[in-house]
């Protein structure tokens, strides 16, 4: 097994990531967990206008979300692995996507889980159908969750279509 392998990676971004979350946060930023799993797909995912690289499709990919005013931004170099997108309150995604692969009948699912109490997604995207488009939702964000609040749901009839070339 390589160091480049997905494998390698994908421990060593646990391992970082676990040891910055210890890392004592504000009280009053927002954080999340964005999942993605897209093996079919190619992906562009923003947040409030930011560009979360490693979220791109062709198979299952994580990344941990910060707040835009996080105070722990001025220990990690700018281009790296930690992505401040996040604000609290509303907030916007938009996502870019194209199947690749279109003999996969593998749906593409995203979710932005928070870090606070409760774990329930803030944002759960299936798309089943639709070869290519573009979504764009709001979302709200707190360090505490209203109780019963229910996740922005996208599904294909959410979807704008590819423009055509």
């Amino acid at each position: 097994m390589g160091l480049h392998s997905p494998v390698v990676r994908g421990a060593c971004l646990v391992g970082a990531l676990l040891a910055f979350s210890a890392t004592p946060q504000a009280a009053d930023t927002v954080a999340g967990l964005l999942e993605s799993s897209a093996p079919a797909y190619t992906l562009r995912v923003e947040i409030n206008g930011v560009h979360i690289p490693t979220i791109r499709g062709g198979g299952v990919q994580l990344q941990h979300l910060f707040d835009e005013g996080d105070p722990r931004r001025a220990e990690v170099a700018e281009g790296g692995a930690w992505v401040f997108s996040l604000h609290a309150g509303e907030n916007r995604i938009r996502v870019e996507f194209h199947k690749t692969r279109p003999e996969m009948e593998i749906p593409l699912h995203l979710r932005l889980l928070p870090d606070a109490p409760g774990g329930m997604p803030v944002v759960d995207m299936l798309i089943q159908n639709s070869a290519a488009g573009t979504v764009e939702r709001g979302f709200w964000l707190s360090r505490r969750l209203p109780a019963g609040q229910r996740p922005v749901e996208i599904h294909d009839t959410d979807v704008q279509p590819a423009p055509t070339r």
